[in-house]
């Protein structure tokens, strides 16, 4: 039914877009055999390209932040229907209006407000496209919902202290609410409006009023910009692979459940996950990365004075296929979305509830903000599994690979012979772990996951729980052994 509703029309039934719009799309959707939703989407992403040229080029910034609003809310159109934009507008309009209020805690009023809203969409993208993975306006609301978050943290901030900021966050500190007319032109900012990467407000106002560059001059921003096309041409490919050899779809049919053998099914998950799921976010996102530099955001220049356009870049492809811990994962994927968990969720929770309980609330923020299906919960209840075996392997396992050494008060690292080794060990282990975990974020449904994991022989959980095991018993050896040694020493002295 799934794959019915997603590919035979591409509307979801809570949306039906406008026909005048699908009309147009239609005959493009059929001669490439792609949902029309997608089509529609990929449309507004090139689209965004001459768009931000134009943008850059402005004169004012006024006419900048009525540009912005202009081409979002078209966007909106486009892809979500007549009215997609409104949830957009009311949503924020509901967050300036609490903050301008300046009553005690209206802070924290506006984030219950933004993640309830959230969580509105949610239920309603449930009840009237359940298992669908059909665009609609809850995907830019979880850009929107994180913008929000940070332009409110951002501003109550100006009254906390220093060092109750993430030290990555006192740049973006906001001292004045601003006028509605940049906050507009940030909320319906359209390289990112549609799939992210999402921009800090000051970001955003800087690069309008051209603060953000040196000599208030744009630097060339198009060979940056073409490269992003071409990573995502390039994306592009290892996704058309994907689908047509290796589609997500038959993870929940009969075949792959009760007849395939195991071996079968992980190397078809780790194709799969691989070629077609990632790469049609690694596609999406290089675009939106392109666009974004195009308009000139994404600039940053080092101490040297050297300019480079990675301030915006949302994925780091090579980082992730080669990633070896859970660690590097969360580092590199969804780069801007994982800063806002690590910096204005992680950093907030740590000093009042400590390192573990903040973590599994972070995991649960991220989870909560993507949806409410149990395959989410699922999947990052086994990343805390993950995560829990990691610190285990680099506190037993690493120092045989890697000689740590103080040099005047500094940790210094010197890999051992073998430590090649230890690095392709943890490549091969971080793939399977990452499109074994995808797997049940894809399936979404409780039935399906555990179809699935029955499928796969909860092959991972049970390598992870029984890694956990062994190294207790390794660390009580440890101990024991280290006991006796400061025994032995006592009796000599």
């Amino acid at each position: 039914k799934r794959q019915v509703s997603t590919q035979s029309t591409g509307i979801s039934k809570g949306d039906m877009g406008l026909e005048v719009v699908d009309n147009a799309f239609r005959p493009i959707s059929t001669l490439l055999g792609f949902p029309l939703d997608q089509i529609k989407f990929i449309f507004c992403m090139f689209s965004a390209y001459p768009f931000a040229y134009a943008w850059k080029n402005l004169s004012s910034t006024t006419s900048k932040h009525i540009f912005s609003i202009f081409v979002g809310v078209f966007f909106s159109v486009i892809s979500f229907g007549l009215w997609g934009w409104f949830h957009a507008w009311l949503s924020s309009t509901v967050v300036y209006v609490l903050l301008s209020l300046k009553i005690p805690n209206s802070h924290v009023y506006a984030v219950i407000f933004c993640f309830g809203y959230l969580a509105v969409s949610h239920i309603y993208r449930m009840y009237t496209d359940w298992m669908g993975w059909t665009m609609d306006f809850t995907g830019s609301q979880m850009i929107l919902t994180v913008k929000l978050s940070t332009f409110i943290f951002n501003y109550h901030d100006r009254l906390s202290k220093e060092d109750q900021v993430s030290p990555e966050c006192r740049p973006f500190i906001i001292r004045s609410l601003p006028s509605l007319l940049p906050f507009y032109g940030w909320v319906f900012f359209f390289p990112g409006f549609l799939a992210g990467p999402y921009c800090e407000f000051l970001t955003y106002q800087r690069a309008s009023d051209l603060t953000l560059y040196p000599d208030r001059k744009v630097p060339n921003t198009n060979d940056q910009a073409f490269r992003k096309i071409g990573h995502a041409a390039l994306c592009f490919v290892f996704l058309f692979i994907g689908i047509k050899y290796f589609p997500t779809t038959y993870l929940n049919t009969p075949e792959f459940m009760y007849t395939n053998s195991t071996l079968y099914n992980h190397i078809y998950v780790i194709l799969s996950m691989g070629l077609n799921f990632r790469n049609q976010f690694y596609f999406a996102w290089k675009l939106a990365e392109g666009s974004n530099i195009m308009a000139g955001l994404g600039f940053r220049q080092d101490k040297d004075g050297n300019v480079h356009w990675n301030g915006i870049d949302n994925i780091d492809i090579i980082n992730i296929e080669t990633a070896q811990t859970p660690r590097d994962v969360s580092i590199y994927w969804n780069k801007t979305v994982s800063f806002w968990l690590r910096n204005y969720i992680y950093f907030k929770l740590v000093r009042r509830i400590g390192t573990f309980a903040a973590q599994i609330a972070t995991n649960l923020t991220s989870a909560v903000w993507h949806g409410y299906y149990p395959g989410y919960y699922i999947t990052f209840l086994f990343v805390i599994l993950v995560i829990e075996v990691n610190k285990k392997w680099r506190r037993i396992v690493r120092p045989y690979f890697v000689k740590t050494e103080m040099v005047n008060g500094k940790p210094v690292e010197t890999p051992g012979p073998y430590k090649q080794i230890y690095d392709w060990i943890g490549i091969v282990y971080m793939q399977y772990i990452l499109s074994y975990s995808q797997g049940t974020f894809y399936l979404l449904d409780i039935v399906l996951n555990w179809e699935f994991l029955v499928a796969m022989k909860f092959s991972a959980h049970l390598l992870c729980i029984g890694i956990l095991v062994l190294f207790n018993f390794v660390e009580k050896a440890q101990k024991k052994s280290q006991r006796n040694v400061d025994r032995s020493e006592n009796k000599t002295k």
